[in-house]
C-alpha cells in the first residue's frame, strides 16, 4: 500500500522536473529556426546587393543575429549535455559578436573609441573555440598512437603552411594586433587539421558540427583577407559577409547536438597513406612558389617542417606496414588454438623442401612425424570440449619443448600434429618420435582432472619414401596407423605395406579375393589355465596375395573401410569361422572361435543379421562365437558400442573387450555393458616374468576386478614358461600366446579329441 502511494508521487516529481527542460529545449531550437532564417534572409540580400549593406541598419541586423546565437549558446546551461564545452564556445561567441558591434559603430561612427577594442574582442574568439574544440576531440585525441599523432603533427603543418601563404602574402604589412591575428587563423588551421586528420570508428556529432563552424569560419576571414588586399570584389565579399555567421551558428549548435556519435567508414589505412603525401604536396608546392616569388618566411619554415614531418611518417607508414604484413602473414600460418605452425604452413615449408631438391639445391634427408593423439576424444567428451582445447594446448607447449630449435612443429587439425626434422635420417627420427611419446607419459595437470594421454607416431623420410609433400604426409599417416592398430609407440613407413598407393586397385582385388576365396583365417589357440586343456581359438584374418604374399589386416582392411566395402569382408570372416568351428565340434571339440570385428561393422546395421545368418547355416550354438571389440572404440562411442553389444547379447554371442588396458576405460563402465571376457593388452603380459612387483601387484589386481565383475580374463602374448605359470598363479583364466602356439592354419592344428590340449604340427 505504501508503495502503490509512493510511486505515483515519484513518478509525477521526475515528469515535472523534465518538463521545463523539455521546454526549454523547444524553445531553443525554435530560436535557432528563427536566427537561422534571418541569417538565410541575410545572405540573400547581401548577395542580391554585391555585398554591400544598403542601409546602416542591416550591420545591426546581423550584429543581433550573431548575439542572439551567442545567448543561446549560453542559455540553458545547466541542461546542456555539453556544459564544458558552453563555457567556452559560448563566452567565444559573445567576443565575436562583442568585436562586430564595435566595428559596427567605429564604421558609422556612432562611438569614438580606440579600433583595438574590436580587435582584442575578435582575438579572444580563437583560444576560446580551440580550446572548446580540443575538449570537444579529447577522447579521439587521448586514445591515438603515436604513429597517430605524427599523422596530426604532419596535417597541422601542411595547413598551416598554406594557410600561412594565403594570410601573410595577401595582407599588407600589419601591426602588432594584425600579427596576432594572422597568427590565430594560422593556430586554428593547424589545431582543425591535427584533431582531424585521424578519426576513430565512432566521432563525436558535436566534434564534427564544431570543426565545419570553425573551417566556415577560418575559409570567411581568409577570404576577407584576400578580398581587401586583391581588389573589391562584389562576390567575394558577398560569400564572407554570410560565411562568418552560419560559422557561428553552427557552433552555438556544436554544444547542443547532444552526446550521440556517428559510425566513420573504416578506411584509415588509405587515409593514413595519403596524408603525408598532401601534407609533402602542400609543402612542395610553397617550396615551388618560392622560388618564382617571394614568401614568408614562416610560411616557408613551416612548409619545411612539414616535408620533413612528411618523411618521418612514411617511414614509420613502412615500418607499420612491414610489422603488420609479418603479423599477418603469421597469423595465417599459426594455429589459433596453439600458436604452433598450422597445417598450411607445415606444407609449404615441406614443398619449399622438395622444391629446391628438384633444382638440386639440397641433398640432405628430411624426416615427417605423424603424430596422433590416443584417446582424446574421450576425454573431449567426458570433461568437454574447453577441457579438451587446454589439453592440445598444453600437448603442444609440451612437444614443442621435447625437441631441437632446428625441429618444426604443426597442427595438422583436431589432435594430429606433425613434426619436420630436417637433416634427419630414420635412425635420428625414431630417437626423437620415442622422446615425444616418453615426454607424454607424464599426467597434464588441467583444471579439475590430470588425464594422462599417449600418442600413436608414423615416420617418413624423403626422399627415400615419398618425393612429394602430400605422399611424405600420406606415408607417416600410414605408419601411424599401423603404429596404432600394432598397439606400438611409433611405426615407421615400409612400402612393402603400404597399399594404399593405389588403392581402387587392391580394393578390387580385395573383391575378388573375397569372390574366390584368397582370404584365409589362422587360428591362435587359447589355453585354459585352470584345466589346461584348450578352451577356444582367436581366428585371425589373412590375404594371400597373388603378388605381394601373405598379408595382415593392416595392410587392405583400413581400404576396405574407406570404400564402404567392409560389411563383405565381415560377412566372409564370420560365415568362414563359424564354417570351420562347425567342423571341429562335429569331431567332439566343443571350442569357441573369436572373431574381431571392426568399428565400421560394429556400426552396421547388418552385423546382428549377419552372425544370426552364419550361425543358421552352420547349425551353431550362440555361445559357439565371441565376438572381440577394440577398448579404444568401445570408450570413444560408448553409446554405439553399447548398441552393437546388447544385440549381439540378445542372440547369445559372447562379446569380448580385446586390448584392455591400451586405453582408459575403468572396470566401472563395464558393470552397465554385456561384456563376457576381458582380453588383456599385450603391455600387461610382454616382460610380465622379469617385471618389478608393482607390476604384478596390478596385473592381479585386474584379474580380481574382472572376476568380481563376472568376467573371464584372457591373456595375449605370453612368449615363456615362466609367464604363463605366472599368469596361472595370479588367478588368470585363459593366456594365448607364441608359447603356447602361434597362429596357424586350421590344417596344421592337430588336436587330441579327449584332452583337447593342442599339439604342434
Amino acid at each position: 500500500m505504501i508503495q502503490q502511494q509512493i510511486a505515483p508521487t515519484k513518478t509525477w516529481s521526475v515528469q515535472r522536473a523534465r518538463t521545463p527542460r523539455l521546454h526549454r529545449a523547444y524553445a531553443l531550437w525554435g530560436c535557432y529556426g528563427i536566427v537561422a532564417a534571418g541569417m538565410a534572409g541575410y545572405a540573400i540580400l547581401v548577395s542580391l546587393h554585391g555585398g554591400r549593406a544598403w542601409s546602416p541598419v542591416v550591420p545591426w541586423g546581423i550584429d543581433v543575429l550573431e548575439a542572439a546565437v551567442a545567448v543561446a549558446c549560453l542559455s540553458g546551461y545547466e541542461v546542456s549535455p555539453s556544459p564544458r564545452i558552453v563555457r567556452l564556445i559560448g563566452p567565444a561567441l559573445l567576443c565575436w559578436a562583442a568585436g562586430d558591434v564595435a566595428t559596427t559603430l567605429l564604421q558609422q561612427r556612432l562611438l569614438v573609441f580606440s579600433p583595438l577594442i574590436a580587435a582584442a574582442l575578435h582575438l579572444a574568439f580563437f583560444p576560446l573555440v580551440i580550446a572548446g574544440l580540443i575538449i570537444f576531440r579529447w577522447t579521439d585525441l587521448r586514445a591515438s598512437r603515436w604513429s597517430q599523432w605524427i599523422d596530426r603533427g604532419t596535417a597541422a603543418l601542411g595547413a598551416a603552411a598554406v594557410c600561412s601563404v594565403v594570410a601573410y602574402q595577401a595582407s599588407a604589412p600589419v601591426d602588432a594586433g594584425g600579427s596576432l591575428y594572422l597568427l590565430s587563423l594560422v593556430t586554428l588551421a593547424a589545431v582543425l587539421a591535427a584533431c582531424f586528420a585521424t578519426t576513430s570508428e565512432e566521432t563525436h556529432v558535436g566534434s564534427c558540427v564544431l570543426g565545419a563552424g570553425m573551417a566556415v569560419v577560418l575559409a570567411a576571414c581568409l577570404l576577407h583577407i584576400v578580398e581587401g588586399t586583391w581588389g573589391d570584389s562584389g562576390v567575394a565579399r558577398a560569400v564572407q559577409a554570410t560565411l562568418v555567421p552560419l560559422g557561428l551558428l553552427l557552433a552555438s549548435v556544436a554544444v547542443w547536438v547532444g552526446n550521440g556519435r556517428i559510425r566513420s567508414p573504416s578506411r584509415e589505412h588509405r587515409a593514413r597513406l595519403l596524408l603525408p603525401n598532401l601534407a609533402a604536396a602542400a609543402a612542395l608546392t610553397v617550396e615551388f612558389v618560392d622560388s618564382i616569388g617571394f614568401i614568408d618566411r614562416v610560411a616557408l619554415l613551416l612548409a619545411a617542417l612539414t616535408l620533413l614531418a612528411a618523411g618521418i611518417r612514411s617511414f614509420v607508414l613502412l615500418q607499420e606496414s612491414q610489422a603488420i604484413s609479418e603479423f599477418r602473414h603469421e597469423q595465417a600460418a599459426t594455429d589459433e588454438l596453439t600458436g604452433v605452425w598450422n597445417r598450411r604452413h607445415i606444407f609449404r615449408l615441406l614443398d619449399s623442401y622438395f622444391a629446391k631438391r628438384a633444382g638440386g639445391f639440397s641433398d640432405a634427408p628430411l624426416a615427417f612425424l605423424f603424430v596422433d593423439l590416443n584417446r582424446f576424444k574421450e576425454i573431449n567428451d567426458s570433461f568437454g570440449h574447453a577441457t579438451g582445447d587446454q589439453l592440445i594446448k598444453a600437448l603442444a607447449a609440451r612437444l614443442a619443448g621435447s625437441l631441437r630449435d632446428s625441429d618444426v612443429l604443426g597442427r595438422l587439425g583436431g589432435d594430429e600434429f606433425g613434426v619436420i626434422l630436417s637433416n634427419s635420417d630414420l635412425e635420428g627420427a625414431t630417437t626423437v618420435a620415442l622422446r615425444l611419446s616418453a615426454c607424454l607419459d607424464h599426467p597434464f595437470q588441467l583444471n579439475h582432472v590430470s588425464p594422462t594421454i599417449g600418442a600413436s607416431i608414423g615416420i617418413a623420410v624423403a626422399p627415400n619414401d615419398a618425393q612429394t609433400s602430400e605422399d611424405l604426409v600420406r606415408c607417416a599417416d600410414v605408419a601411424m596407423y599401423r603404429a596404432k592398430t600394432e598397439n606400438r609407440r611409433v611405426a615407421s613407413y615400409e612400402e612393402a605395406i603400404d597399399l594404399g598407393r593405389d588403392q581402387m586397385q587392391l580394393l578390387q582385388e580385395l573383391r575378388t579375393a573375397i569372390e574366390e576365396d584368397e582370404l584365409v583365417l589362422y587360428y591362435q589357440p587359447q589355453l585354459d589355465l585352470r584345466k589346461g586343456t584348450l578352451a577356444g581359438l582367436e581366428a585371425l584374418l589373412r590375404w594371400q596375395h597373388p603378388r605381394l604374399g601373405l598379408l595382415a589386416p593392416i595392410n587392405f582392411l583400413r581400404v576396405a573401410e574407406e570404400a564402404g566395402d567392409i560389411d563383405g569382408l565381415t560377412r566372409w570372416v564370420v560365415n568362414r569361422a563359424a564354417s570351420q568351428c562347425a567342423l571341429w565340434r562335429a569331431r567332439g571339440l566343443e571350442l569357441t572361435v573369436s572373431v574381431n570385428v571392426s568399428p565400421s561393422s560394429l556400426r552396421s546395421p547388418n552385423l546382428v543379421a549377419m552372425v544370426t545368418e552364419a550361425l543358421d547355416r552352420h547349425g551353431l550354438p550362440a555361445s559357439s562365437l565371441v565376438v572381440e571389440i577394440t577398448e579404444n572404440w568401445v570408450m570413444s562411442e560408448i553409446e554405439a558400442a553399447r548398441a552393437s553389444m546388447q544385440s549381439l547379447a540378445a542372440l547369445g554371442v559372447g562379446v569380448s573387450i580385446d586390448d584392455f588396458g591400451a586405453g582408459a576405460t575403468s572396470l566401472a563402465y563395464l558393470r552397465n555393458l554385456p561384456v563376457k571376457e576381458l582380453k588383456l593388452d599385450r603391455a600387461f603380459v610382454v616382460g610380465l616374468s622379469s617385471s618389478e612387483g608393482n607390476d604384478r601387484h596390478l596385473l592381479r589386481s585386474t584379474i580380481d576386478l574382472g572376476h568380481s565383475l563376472g568376467l573371464r580374463i584372457v591373456a595375449e602374448g605370453v612368449e615363456d614358461a615362466a609367464t604363463l605359470d605366472l599368469l596361472s598363479r595370479l588367478g588368470c583364466d585363459l593366456a594365448q600366446g607364441y608359447h603356447i602356439s602361434k597362429p596357424k592354419p586350421p590344417n596344421e592344428l592337430a588336436f587330441k579329441a579327449k584332452q583337447r590340449r593342442t599339439i604342434a604340427a
